[in-house]
């Protein structure tokens, strides 16, 4: 088998409806390479759980194995070849050798959405080493993902990488894949994000998801006490230093004076965001307001309340496992809720640190704030002294 990809073929062709779904990667048994269909038949499930982790965000493929047509006997010489013609319509399109090669539908560009046929990419990986097919599993659901963010955002006509498909070179355009397969099986990979999660609305004073447009999709926890669990997600964000729960309470009795001007701070920090995001209840008096604020920040911190930061963080938990279900595989889903929720152990956003110089496609920007949500007293007054 070769060690690289001088021997995978790539296509685009029309293939007429019914259409494959957007979402399969299909592969097609090859007739002779038994290594290939052996590979792919046994770790079926191992590629199907990382494609689910695929880490853009927007892919939801799974991997589904044909095999060839095997011989069945049928009553009449009709129905064989009725048989057969259902098949050769499925699985054997004249103008692609569905055969060791996997196969996957591309959104219909604007402008097309009624043609009777549907766009499909092709790899031929015949006489490849595993590693060598898993990358190109990888690179065609990478692929498919972007053309679909093309037709949705761009103009809507087909970008020339992929009407000249059999021009890509896979050894340059897929090294990163491919020197990163064992992880990417494994699970053993750190997801990078570069395209927004969360933003600030400032008309109504509340976090959104955001659609991969930019636009507004939905409210970040719409549950009663909302407002306060998200001015509590707002603090945890900007401290990637993490923030235990027992940093946002204070007795005299533990005589830890660093301790109190860590606690004093967060909790004015808290303050300042739940009073920016809270509606104008006490406008008429900012002496009443401000008593107020700091009387339900007092509360939420108490000691004795912890099961209210426990439900705040299980709301957050929630709505990230919520919302990314709705658009991609649950456990993609419960990834990136990994990556953005917190527990009250350690305090810590796994998404804030990812490395940016290991990662350089990270983006500290996955949640857009403005000025007045980003204060962080306890940074500011430390860049102070140095």
């Amino acid at each position: 088998m070769e060690a690289h990809f001088s021997r995978i073929s790539c296509w685009i062709f029309n293939r007429p409806v019914p259409p494959m779904p957007i979402d399969a990667i299909v592969y097609y048994e090859s007739s002779w390479d038994v290594q290939t269909n052996t590979y792919v038949k046994e770790n079926l499930q191992k590629i199907n759980d990382a494609l689910s982790t695929y880490p853009s965000g927007y892919c939801r493929f799974q991997l589904f194995y044909v095999p060839q047509p095997t011989i069945q006997e049928f009553g009449t010489e009709e129905e064989r070849l009725q048989n057969l013609e259902r098949k050769a319509a499925l699985y054997h399109n004249a103008t692609s050798p569905f055969e060791g090669t996997i196969s996957c539908a591309l959104m219909q560009d604007k402008g097309h959405e009624e043609y009777t046929s549907q766009r499909v990419m092709t790899f031929n990986i015949e006489d490849c080493t595993e590693q060598a097919i898993i990358t190109a599993i990888r690179y065609m659901a990478a692929l498919a993902d972007n053309f679909k963010d093309e037709v949705l955002t761009g103009s809507g006509s087909i970008p020339a990488k992929y009407r000249q498909m059999w021009q890509v070179d896979l050894a340059v355009e897929c090294k990163e894949l491919y020197d990163s397969v064992d992880d990417w099986l494994s699970g053993k990979y750190e997801m990078c994000f570069t395209q927004p999660i969360l933003k600030f609305d400032d008309a109504t004073h509340r976090l959104w998801f955001v659609k991969n447009n930019g636009e507004l999709d939905e409210e970040f926890i719409v549950k009663q006490h909302d407002l306060l669990a998200q001015a509590f997600y707002i603090l945890m964000w900007n401290h990637p230093e993490g923030i235990k729960d027992s940093d946002l309470y204070y007795s005299e009795e533990e005589n830890n004076e660093a301790k109190k001007i860590r606690v004093d701070a967060l909790k004015k920090e808290f303050v300042e965001y739940y009073k920016i995001m809270s509606p104008d209840s006490y406008k008429d008096s900012k002496e009443r307001m401000l008593i107020h604020y700091q009387k339900q920040i007092n509360y939420f911190c108490d000691k004795e309340n912890r099961n209210e930061r426990s439900i705040a963080r299980s709301r957050i938990k929630t709505a990230f496992m919520e919302h990314e279900t709705k658009r991609v595989h649950k456990l993609f889903a419960e990834k990136v809720t990994s990556y953005y929720a917190f527990t009250g152990k350690e305090g810590i956003i796994k998404a804030e640190n990812i490395d940016p110089v290991n990662n350089p496609n990270y983006n500290r920007t996955t949640i857009i704030l403005p000025d007045e949500l980003k204060i962080n007293i306890i940074k500011h007054n430390a860049n102070k002294q140095s």
